[in-house]
Protein backbone atom coordinates (compact mmCIF):
# COMPACT_ATOMS: atom_id res chain seq x y z
CA UNK A 1 0.00 0.00 0.00
CA UNK A 2 1.24 3.55 -0.28
CA UNK A 3 1.27 6.22 2.64
CA UNK A 4 -2.33 7.78 1.69
CA UNK A 5 -3.61 4.38 1.14
CA UNK A 6 -2.49 3.06 4.53
CA UNK A 7 -3.49 6.31 5.94
CA UNK A 8 -6.71 5.83 4.58
CA UNK A 9 -6.45 2.20 5.77
CA UNK A 10 -5.73 3.29 9.48
CA UNK A 11 -8.63 5.20 10.15
CA UNK A 12 -10.86 2.88 8.94
CA UNK A 13 -9.56 0.34 10.82
CA UNK A 14 -9.85 1.77 14.03
CA UNK A 15 -13.14 3.09 13.21
CA UNK A 16 -14.76 -0.11 13.04
CA UNK A 17 -13.23 -1.33 16.08
CA UNK A 18 -15.18 1.40 17.82
CA UNK A 19 -18.13 0.29 15.45
CA UNK A 20 -18.44 -2.63 17.10
CA UNK A 21 -17.15 -1.27 20.94
CA UNK A 22 -20.17 1.19 20.51
CA UNK A 23 -22.45 -1.64 19.38
CA UNK A 24 -21.66 -3.81 22.36
CA UNK A 25 -22.06 -0.76 24.61
CA UNK A 26 -25.41 0.05 23.46
CA UNK A 27 -26.53 -2.73 25.15
CA UNK A 28 -26.81 0.06 28.15
CA UNK A 29 -30.81 0.37 26.42
CA UNK A 30 -31.30 -0.94 23.71
CA UNK A 31 -30.74 -5.12 24.61
CA UNK A 32 -29.05 -6.40 21.24
CA UNK A 33 -29.40 -9.84 22.01
CA UNK A 34 -32.36 -11.24 21.69
CA UNK A 35 -35.25 -9.98 24.69
CA UNK A 36 -33.37 -8.48 27.38
CA UNK A 37 -34.93 -5.88 28.84
CA UNK A 38 -33.03 -2.59 29.55
CA UNK A 39 -32.43 -2.85 33.21
CA UNK A 40 -31.18 -5.90 32.33
CA UNK A 41 -28.77 -5.46 29.85
CA UNK A 42 -27.16 -2.68 32.07
CA UNK A 43 -24.31 -4.97 33.51
CA UNK A 44 -23.14 -6.48 30.08
CA UNK A 45 -22.11 -3.43 29.10
CA UNK A 46 -20.14 -2.61 32.19
CA UNK A 47 -18.23 -6.73 31.65
CA UNK A 48 -17.37 -5.20 28.15
CA UNK A 49 -15.88 -2.24 29.96
CA UNK A 50 -14.17 -3.98 32.65
CA UNK A 51 -13.16 -6.89 30.83
CA UNK A 52 -11.27 -4.26 28.42
CA UNK A 53 -10.18 -2.60 31.57
CA UNK A 54 -8.38 -5.95 32.80
CA UNK A 55 -6.90 -6.71 29.28
CA UNK A 56 -5.55 -3.40 28.63
CA UNK A 57 -3.71 -3.05 32.48
CA UNK A 58 -2.39 -6.66 31.31
CA UNK A 59 -1.31 -5.48 28.17
CA UNK A 60 0.47 -2.68 29.45
CA UNK A 61 2.90 -5.25 31.35
CA UNK A 62 3.21 -8.21 28.92
CA UNK A 63 4.15 -6.22 25.88
CA UNK A 64 7.49 -5.03 28.18
CA UNK A 65 8.01 -8.54 29.40
CA UNK A 66 7.37 -9.91 25.96
CA UNK A 67 7.61 -7.26 22.78
CA UNK A 68 6.75 -10.09 20.26
CA UNK A 69 3.54 -9.87 21.76
CA UNK A 70 3.07 -6.88 20.04
CA UNK A 71 3.05 -8.22 16.56
CA UNK A 72 0.05 -10.53 17.21
CA UNK A 73 -2.37 -8.37 18.16
CA UNK A 74 -3.97 -8.60 14.61
CA UNK A 75 -4.48 -12.37 15.23
CA UNK A 76 -5.77 -11.57 19.29
CA UNK A 77 -8.56 -8.81 17.58
CA UNK A 78 -9.44 -11.44 14.93
CA UNK A 79 -10.00 -14.32 17.65
CA UNK A 80 -11.62 -12.70 20.63
CA UNK A 81 -14.08 -10.03 18.51
CA UNK A 82 -14.66 -13.14 15.61
CA UNK A 83 -15.82 -15.40 18.93
CA UNK A 84 -17.71 -12.91 20.16
CA UNK A 85 -19.72 -12.17 16.98
CA UNK A 86 -20.43 -15.42 16.52
CA UNK A 87 -21.68 -15.85 19.78
CA UNK A 88 -23.89 -12.72 19.20
CA UNK A 89 -25.53 -14.25 16.36
CA UNK A 90 -25.83 -17.67 17.20
CA UNK A 91 -28.18 -16.57 20.07
CA UNK A 92 -30.10 -14.43 17.64
CA UNK A 93 -31.00 -18.21 16.92
CA UNK A 94 -32.02 -19.56 20.33
CA UNK A 95 -33.81 -16.27 22.00
CA UNK A 96 -36.88 -17.20 23.63
CA UNK A 97 -35.67 -20.67 24.24
CA UNK A 98 -33.54 -20.35 27.06
CA UNK A 99 -31.97 -18.01 29.54
CA UNK A 100 -29.30 -15.94 26.85
CA UNK A 101 -27.48 -13.87 30.46
CA UNK A 102 -24.64 -16.28 30.14
CA UNK A 103 -24.13 -15.69 26.33
CA UNK A 104 -24.49 -12.16 26.90
CA UNK A 105 -21.57 -12.33 29.34
CA UNK A 106 -19.19 -14.48 26.66
CA UNK A 107 -19.97 -11.36 23.99
CA UNK A 108 -19.23 -8.82 26.32
CA UNK A 109 -16.03 -10.41 27.74
CA UNK A 110 -14.64 -11.81 24.58
CA UNK A 111 -15.30 -8.30 22.51
CA UNK A 112 -14.29 -6.28 25.38
CA UNK A 113 -10.84 -8.15 24.83
CA UNK A 114 -10.87 -8.47 21.19
CA UNK A 115 -11.64 -4.53 20.94
CA UNK A 116 -8.80 -3.85 23.28
CA UNK A 117 -6.13 -5.57 20.98
CA UNK A 118 -7.54 -4.20 17.58
CA UNK A 119 -7.67 0.02 19.39
CA UNK A 120 -4.15 -0.97 20.75
CA UNK A 121 -2.61 -2.17 17.71
CA UNK A 122 -4.52 0.96 15.20
CA UNK A 123 -3.02 3.13 17.61
CA UNK A 124 0.42 1.99 17.71
CA UNK A 125 0.70 2.37 13.79
CA UNK A 126 0.75 6.06 14.11
CA UNK A 127 3.65 6.20 15.96
CA UNK A 128 5.20 6.07 12.52
CA UNK A 129 3.19 8.78 11.17
CA UNK A 130 4.26 12.05 10.77
CA UNK A 131 2.14 14.31 13.44
CA UNK A 132 -0.15 16.09 11.42
CA UNK A 133 -0.96 12.73 9.62
CA UNK A 134 -1.88 11.05 13.04
CA UNK A 135 -4.29 14.02 14.06
CA UNK A 136 -6.10 13.50 10.83
CA UNK A 137 -6.52 9.76 11.42
CA UNK A 138 -7.65 10.53 15.22
CA UNK A 139 -10.03 12.82 13.94
CA UNK A 140 -11.23 10.54 10.76
CA UNK A 141 -11.95 7.47 12.70
CA UNK A 142 -14.37 9.27 15.59
CA UNK A 143 -16.73 11.08 12.55
CA UNK A 144 -16.43 7.78 10.32
CA UNK A 145 -17.49 5.96 13.60
CA UNK A 146 -20.36 8.02 14.49
CA UNK A 147 -22.23 7.78 11.30
CA UNK A 148 -21.59 4.57 10.30
CA UNK A 149 -22.78 3.01 14.35
CA UNK A 150 -25.55 5.56 13.89
CA UNK A 151 -27.03 3.54 10.83
CA UNK A 152 -26.05 0.09 12.58
CA UNK A 153 -27.37 0.86 16.03
CA UNK A 154 -31.02 1.72 14.15
CA UNK A 155 -31.09 -1.60 13.38
CA UNK A 156 -31.88 -2.66 16.75
CA UNK A 157 -31.82 -6.50 18.07
CA UNK A 158 -32.48 -7.64 14.59
CA UNK A 159 -30.21 -10.46 13.15
CA UNK A 160 -29.08 -7.98 10.04
CA UNK A 161 -27.13 -5.69 12.76
CA UNK A 162 -25.19 -8.82 13.17
CA UNK A 163 -24.26 -9.02 9.74
CA UNK A 164 -23.57 -5.92 9.27
CA UNK A 165 -21.07 -6.21 12.28
CA UNK A 166 -19.09 -8.99 10.59
CA UNK A 167 -18.72 -7.33 7.17
CA UNK A 168 -17.34 -4.57 9.26
CA UNK A 169 -15.25 -7.27 11.55
CA UNK A 170 -14.02 -8.39 8.41
CA UNK A 171 -12.79 -5.58 6.59
CA UNK A 172 -10.82 -4.30 9.43
CA UNK A 173 -9.31 -7.86 9.67
CA UNK A 174 -8.32 -7.49 6.07
CA UNK A 175 -7.05 -4.32 6.52
CA UNK A 176 -4.56 -5.65 9.46
CA UNK A 177 -3.18 -8.03 7.58
CA UNK A 178 -2.67 -5.46 4.45
CA UNK A 179 -1.42 -2.23 6.08
CA UNK A 180 2.06 -1.77 6.96
CA UNK A 181 2.94 -2.54 10.31
CA UNK A 182 5.77 -0.37 11.41
CA UNK A 183 4.22 1.59 13.90
CA UNK A 184 3.93 -1.27 15.97
CA UNK A 185 7.67 -2.37 16.48
CA UNK A 186 8.66 -2.42 19.92
CA UNK A 187 11.98 -2.26 21.90
CA UNK A 188 14.16 -5.10 22.59
CA UNK A 189 13.44 -7.66 25.58
CA UNK A 190 13.33 -6.15 28.97
CA UNK A 191 14.65 -7.80 32.04
CA UNK A 192 13.37 -7.29 35.27
CA UNK A 193 15.33 -4.08 35.89
CA UNK A 194 14.87 -2.91 32.82
CA UNK A 195 11.11 -3.74 32.76
CA UNK A 196 10.74 -1.41 36.10
CA UNK A 197 12.36 1.42 34.75
CA UNK A 198 10.15 1.03 31.47
CA UNK A 199 6.76 0.71 33.13
CA UNK A 200 7.91 3.32 35.81
CA UNK A 201 8.78 5.96 32.23
CA UNK A 202 5.17 4.72 31.10
CA UNK A 203 3.04 5.76 34.01
CA UNK A 204 5.52 8.57 35.18
CA UNK A 205 4.92 9.92 31.40
CA UNK A 206 0.95 9.63 31.20
CA UNK A 207 -0.18 9.82 34.94
CA UNK A 208 -1.07 13.22 34.74
CA UNK A 209 -3.20 13.04 31.23
CA UNK A 210 -4.50 9.69 32.88
CA UNK A 211 -5.76 11.19 36.12
CA UNK A 212 -7.64 14.58 33.93
CA UNK A 213 -9.33 12.31 31.46
CA UNK A 214 -10.36 9.63 34.09
CA UNK A 215 -12.25 12.37 35.29
CA UNK A 216 -14.67 12.93 32.64
CA UNK A 217 -14.69 9.33 32.05
CA UNK A 218 -15.72 8.33 35.78
CA UNK A 219 -18.42 11.51 35.31
CA UNK A 220 -19.53 9.64 31.72
CA UNK A 221 -20.14 6.61 33.70
CA UNK A 222 -22.03 8.04 36.11
CA UNK A 223 -24.27 10.04 34.25
CA UNK A 224 -24.73 6.76 32.33
CA UNK A 225 -26.08 4.95 35.52
CA UNK A 226 -29.12 7.64 35.78
CA UNK A 227 -29.57 8.59 32.21
CA UNK A 228 -31.91 5.88 30.36
CA UNK A 229 -33.69 7.52 27.71
CA UNK A 230 -37.25 5.89 26.35
CA UNK A 231 -36.08 5.55 22.74
CA UNK A 232 -33.49 3.40 21.46
CA UNK A 233 -33.03 6.57 19.02
CA UNK A 234 -33.01 9.36 21.35
CA UNK A 235 -30.32 7.38 22.88
CA UNK A 236 -28.16 6.56 19.24
CA UNK A 237 -28.69 10.15 18.00
CA UNK A 238 -26.59 11.53 21.07
CA UNK A 239 -24.15 9.12 21.08
CA UNK A 240 -23.76 10.49 16.94
CA UNK A 241 -24.23 13.74 18.09
CA UNK A 242 -21.70 13.66 20.59
CA UNK A 243 -18.85 11.86 18.94
CA UNK A 244 -18.87 15.03 16.12
CA UNK A 245 -19.54 17.65 18.42
CA UNK A 246 -17.06 16.71 20.34
CA UNK A 247 -14.11 15.96 17.82
CA UNK A 248 -14.69 19.32 16.60
CA UNK A 249 -13.98 21.08 19.96
CA UNK A 250 -11.21 19.08 20.08
CA UNK A 251 -9.69 20.49 16.55
CA UNK A 252 -10.50 23.92 17.43
CA UNK A 253 -9.59 24.13 20.94
CA UNK A 254 -5.87 22.23 19.59
CA UNK A 255 -5.97 24.64 16.89
CA UNK A 256 -6.55 28.11 17.84
CA UNK A 257 -5.89 27.18 21.52
CA UNK A 258 -2.05 27.89 22.93
CA UNK A 259 -1.29 24.44 24.32
CA UNK A 260 -4.58 23.14 23.40
CA UNK A 261 -5.75 21.00 25.79
CA UNK A 262 -2.60 20.94 28.23
CA UNK A 263 -3.39 24.37 28.68
CA UNK A 264 -4.66 25.47 32.26
CA UNK A 265 -7.03 27.72 31.38
CA UNK A 266 -8.57 24.38 28.48
CA UNK A 267 -8.88 22.13 31.99
CA UNK A 268 -10.27 24.24 34.24
CA UNK A 269 -12.83 25.44 31.52
CA UNK A 270 -13.53 21.79 30.97
CA UNK A 271 -13.66 20.95 34.87
CA UNK A 272 -16.28 23.67 35.42
CA UNK A 273 -18.41 22.39 32.56
CA UNK A 274 -18.72 19.21 34.22
CA UNK A 275 -18.94 20.44 37.89
CA UNK A 276 -22.07 22.80 36.76
CA UNK A 277 -23.64 19.75 34.50
CA UNK A 278 -24.39 17.73 37.97
CA UNK A 279 -25.10 20.74 39.84
CA UNK A 280 -28.14 20.91 37.66
CA UNK A 281 -29.33 17.40 37.86
CA UNK A 282 -31.43 18.34 41.11
CA UNK A 283 -33.16 20.95 39.13
CA UNK A 284 -33.82 19.34 35.80
CA UNK A 285 -36.35 16.57 34.91
CA UNK A 286 -35.39 13.26 34.68
CA UNK A 287 -36.21 13.50 30.52
CA UNK A 288 -34.05 15.61 30.36
CA UNK A 289 -31.14 14.24 31.34
CA UNK A 290 -30.36 12.42 28.09
CA UNK A 291 -29.18 16.53 27.33
CA UNK A 292 -26.52 16.24 30.30
CA UNK A 293 -25.48 12.76 29.20
CA UNK A 294 -24.61 14.28 25.70
CA UNK A 295 -22.66 17.03 27.24
CA UNK A 296 -20.67 15.14 29.53
CA UNK A 297 -20.14 12.67 26.72
CA UNK A 298 -18.95 15.54 24.03
CA UNK A 299 -16.15 16.51 27.35
CA UNK A 300 -15.30 13.04 27.31
CA UNK A 301 -14.96 12.32 23.54
CA UNK A 302 -12.78 15.57 23.33
CA UNK A 303 -10.42 13.80 25.37
CA UNK A 304 -10.51 10.81 24.04
CA UNK A 305 -8.92 12.36 21.36
CA UNK A 306 -6.31 13.79 23.53
CA UNK A 307 -6.22 10.51 24.88
CA UNK A 308 -4.63 8.97 21.57
CA UNK A 309 -2.48 11.73 20.56
CA UNK A 310 -1.04 11.79 24.24
CA UNK A 311 -0.22 8.37 23.83
CA UNK A 312 1.37 8.25 20.51
CA UNK A 313 3.01 11.86 21.22
CA UNK A 314 4.88 10.63 24.03
CA UNK A 315 5.78 7.33 22.73
CA UNK A 316 6.97 9.00 19.97
CA UNK A 317 8.99 11.84 21.65
CA UNK A 318 10.13 9.85 24.76
CA UNK A 319 10.97 6.45 23.23
CA UNK A 320 8.45 4.29 25.10
CA UNK A 321 6.96 1.34 23.71
CA UNK A 322 3.72 2.79 22.10
CA UNK A 323 1.30 -0.19 22.84
CA UNK A 324 2.25 -0.23 26.67
CA UNK A 325 1.48 3.47 26.78
CA UNK A 326 -1.38 3.17 25.07
CA UNK A 327 -2.69 0.87 27.05
CA UNK A 328 -1.92 1.88 30.48
CA UNK A 329 -3.90 4.93 29.58
CA UNK A 330 -7.02 3.57 27.56
CA UNK A 331 -6.70 0.97 30.97
CA UNK A 332 -7.00 3.62 33.48
CA UNK A 333 -9.32 5.41 31.75
CA UNK A 334 -11.86 2.76 31.12
CA UNK A 335 -11.27 1.87 35.05
CA UNK A 336 -12.74 4.89 35.98
CA UNK A 337 -15.78 4.80 33.69
CA UNK A 338 -16.64 1.83 34.89
CA UNK A 339 -16.05 2.93 38.41
CA UNK A 340 -18.40 5.55 37.84
CA UNK A 341 -21.37 3.73 36.30
CA UNK A 342 -20.96 1.04 39.65
CA UNK A 343 -20.93 3.45 42.36
CA UNK A 344 -23.11 5.60 40.57
CA UNK A 345 -25.60 2.65 40.16
CA UNK A 346 -24.85 1.13 43.62
CA UNK A 347 -25.83 4.38 45.55
CA UNK A 348 -29.39 5.21 44.01
CA UNK A 349 -29.82 1.37 45.07
CA UNK A 350 -29.49 1.93 48.45
CA UNK A 351 -30.80 5.25 48.83
CA UNK A 352 -33.30 5.22 46.25
CA UNK A 353 -33.79 5.71 42.81
CA UNK A 354 -35.36 9.06 43.07
CA UNK A 355 -31.94 10.35 45.17
CA UNK A 356 -29.93 11.95 43.54
CA UNK A 357 -28.54 15.28 46.27
CA UNK A 358 -25.91 13.06 47.75
CA UNK A 359 -24.38 11.69 44.39
CA UNK A 360 -24.23 15.23 43.22
CA UNK A 361 -22.97 16.83 46.53
CA UNK A 362 -20.08 13.95 46.54
CA UNK A 363 -19.23 14.88 42.34
CA UNK A 364 -19.18 18.66 43.61
CA UNK A 365 -16.54 17.54 45.99
CA UNK A 366 -14.23 15.60 43.58
CA UNK A 367 -14.41 17.72 40.98
CA UNK A 368 -13.37 20.91 43.50
CA UNK A 369 -10.77 19.04 44.57
CA UNK A 370 -9.62 18.15 41.58
CA UNK A 371 -9.66 21.94 40.63
CA UNK A 372 -7.30 22.38 43.22
CA UNK A 373 -4.87 19.01 42.41
CA UNK A 374 -4.65 19.33 39.01
CA UNK A 375 -2.85 23.31 38.81
CA UNK A 376 -0.46 21.82 41.82
CA UNK A 377 0.82 18.82 39.92
CA UNK A 378 0.78 20.72 36.49
CA UNK A 379 3.23 23.41 36.77
CA UNK A 380 6.45 21.16 35.74
CA UNK A 381 5.91 20.51 32.22
CA UNK A 382 2.29 20.60 31.97
CA UNK A 383 0.23 17.14 31.24
CA UNK A 384 2.02 15.73 28.13
CA UNK A 385 4.53 16.79 25.18
CA UNK A 386 2.58 16.35 22.69
CA UNK A 387 1.41 20.43 21.72
CA UNK A 388 5.04 21.50 22.50
CA UNK A 389 6.37 18.86 20.02
CA UNK A 390 4.44 19.92 17.30
CA UNK A 391 1.95 17.13 17.67
CA UNK A 392 -1.04 19.62 17.70
CA UNK A 393 -0.12 21.67 14.40
CA UNK A 394 2.41 23.79 12.97
CA UNK A 395 5.74 25.36 14.84
CA UNK A 396 6.76 28.89 13.32
CA UNK A 397 4.93 28.42 9.77
CA UNK A 398 7.10 24.93 9.89
CA UNK A 399 5.54 21.57 10.43
CA UNK A 400 7.40 19.03 12.10
CA UNK A 401 7.45 16.58 8.59
CA UNK A 402 9.49 19.59 7.42
CA UNK A 403 12.11 19.67 9.99
CA UNK A 404 12.54 16.15 10.18
CA UNK A 405 12.94 15.09 6.34
CA UNK A 406 15.30 18.38 6.09
CA UNK A 407 18.03 16.70 4.04
CA UNK A 408 20.63 18.99 4.87
CA UNK A 409 19.60 18.92 9.15
CA UNK A 410 21.07 15.68 8.94
CA UNK A 411 23.42 15.07 5.81
CA UNK A 412 25.48 18.71 6.37
CA UNK A 413 25.07 19.63 9.75
CA UNK A 414 24.98 16.13 11.25
CA UNK A 415 21.75 16.24 13.40
CA UNK A 416 20.88 13.11 15.06
CA UNK A 417 17.51 11.57 15.36
CA UNK A 418 17.45 12.90 19.12
CA UNK A 419 18.97 16.27 18.18
CA UNK A 420 16.23 16.54 16.01
CA UNK A 421 13.84 15.92 18.75
CA UNK A 422 15.65 18.60 21.15
CA UNK A 423 16.06 20.94 18.26
CA UNK A 424 11.33 20.99 18.14
CA UNK A 425 11.08 21.71 21.27
CA UNK A 426 13.53 23.98 21.69
CA UNK A 427 11.92 26.12 18.29
CA UNK A 428 8.52 24.96 20.63
CA UNK A 429 9.77 27.61 23.54
CA UNK A 430 10.70 25.00 25.80
CA UNK A 431 13.43 25.53 28.51
CA UNK A 432 16.20 23.13 29.47
CA UNK A 433 14.20 21.74 32.26
CA UNK A 434 10.64 21.43 30.16
CA UNK A 435 12.78 19.44 27.41
CA UNK A 436 14.34 17.14 29.87
CA UNK A 437 10.36 16.44 31.10
CA UNK A 438 9.46 16.10 28.00
CA UNK A 439 12.35 14.02 26.36
CA UNK A 440 12.23 11.75 30.06
CA UNK A 441 16.08 12.40 30.22
CA UNK A 442 18.07 14.66 32.28
CA UNK A 443 18.77 18.28 32.59
CA UNK A 444 22.24 17.96 31.76
CA UNK A 445 21.69 15.58 29.17
CA UNK A 446 19.50 18.21 27.60
CA UNK A 447 22.26 20.51 27.79
CA UNK A 448 24.74 18.29 25.85
CA UNK A 449 22.47 17.82 23.33
CA UNK A 450 22.11 21.62 23.34
CA UNK A 451 25.52 22.82 23.03
CA UNK A 452 26.07 19.70 20.28
CA UNK A 453 23.30 21.98 18.26
CA UNK A 454 24.85 24.85 18.31
CA UNK A 455 28.14 23.87 17.57
CA UNK A 456 27.25 21.79 14.56
CA UNK A 457 24.61 24.56 12.99
CA UNK A 458 27.19 27.19 14.28
CA UNK A 459 24.97 29.35 16.07
CA UNK A 460 24.86 30.96 19.50
CA UNK A 461 20.76 31.11 20.87
CA UNK A 462 17.80 29.87 20.16
CA UNK A 463 16.78 33.16 17.41
CA UNK A 464 19.72 32.06 15.60
CA UNK A 465 18.84 28.63 15.47
CA UNK A 466 15.19 29.60 14.40
CA UNK A 467 16.31 31.67 11.60
CA UNK A 468 18.97 29.45 10.15
CA UNK A 469 16.07 25.92 10.36
CA UNK A 470 13.70 28.61 8.91
CA UNK A 471 16.52 29.28 5.96
CA UNK A 472 17.36 26.00 5.04
CA UNK A 473 13.45 24.80 5.27
CA UNK A 474 12.96 27.78 2.54
CA UNK A 475 16.18 26.39 0.08
CA UNK A 476 14.37 22.93 0.34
Amino acid sequence: MTKRTDRVARAIGLATVSIISNNVQSTFFTGPIGPVSSVDALPFSIVSMLSSTACLLLMAVVVLRLPRFASFLPWLYAIFTGAGLLIWGASAFIAGTTSLSWLIVLVALSIGFGVSFGSAYWIATLVEEQAEDAIRILIAAPCISAVLGFFTRLLGSSSVRVYVLVLLFALSVFLMMTTTRAGTKEPAAYGLTRFSIAFGGVVTRTWKAALFIAVFGFASGAMRAISVPERALEFNASIALSILIGTSIYYLVSRYVDGGFNSMPARIAMLLCAATIFLSLPFTADRYWILLLGVIDVLYMCLSIYMNVTAVSTSKVGSLSPVATIAFLKGVVFLFVALGFLANRALRVSIGGDSTGPLVLALITVYLVILVIVPLVSKRGGVSASASTGIAGVLLDISESDIRGNDALKKTYGLTTREIDVLLLLLAGRGSSSIADALYISDNTVRTHLKRIYGKLGVHNREEVRDLVQHEIAKG
